[in-house]
């Protein structure tokens, strides 16, 4: 993966060729979930996030360390169609999928259009929505999968 962590570390005013660079930008974080936006790769704001808190990278149970990754297609069980968030230490099967609240999730990432509270809980809403609206902005290969893309994952 020193070839992905290469392509973060000096400014550039060009994408990386043929693949989509996001950057997941970590605003707030508390002891019951971590909010953030997706922005594109000039800094326009796309969606918003919701992950676990931070705890120690632990697999089901935390955010995943700041750093650049790899999302790959991921057709599975549960969920299909999705994204598979790869190179994360000690970690697998984190995936960028649909869902409100962290009770939806163990350890993966969620988007919606915006926030709000669901059962007293902290939310991100209309994510049916926004899982759309990154499969039309990602789009998909010639076989009808989802195109990969990179994510920096950053906290401000």
């Amino acid at each position: 993966m020193k070839w992905l962590k290469n392509i973060f570390r000096k400014p550039t005013k060009t994408k990386p060729a043929n693949m989509p660079l996001l950057i997941l930008q970590r605003n707030i974080s508390t002891k019951e979930y971590t909010l953030g936006e997706l922005k594109n790769f000039d800094g326009e704001f796309i969606l918003k996030t919701l992950e676990e808190p931070w705890n120690d990278n632990i697999p089901h149970i935390s955010s995943i360390p700041t750093g650049p990754y790899l999302c790959v297609h991921h057709e599975g069980v549960k969920f299909s169609d999705v994204w598979e968030i790869t190179g994360v230490k000690g970690r697998t099967g984190i995936l960028i999928h649909a869902g409100n609240t962290t009770e939806d999730i163990t350890g993966c990432i969620l988007l919606g259009t915006k926030y709000g509270i669901l059962g007293g809980k902290q939310a991100v809403l209309q994510s049916r929505e926004a899982m759309n609206r990154l499969r039309n902005y990602i789009g998909r290969d010639d076989n009808g999968r989802l195109k990969s893309f990179l994510l920096n994952v950053i906290r401000v």
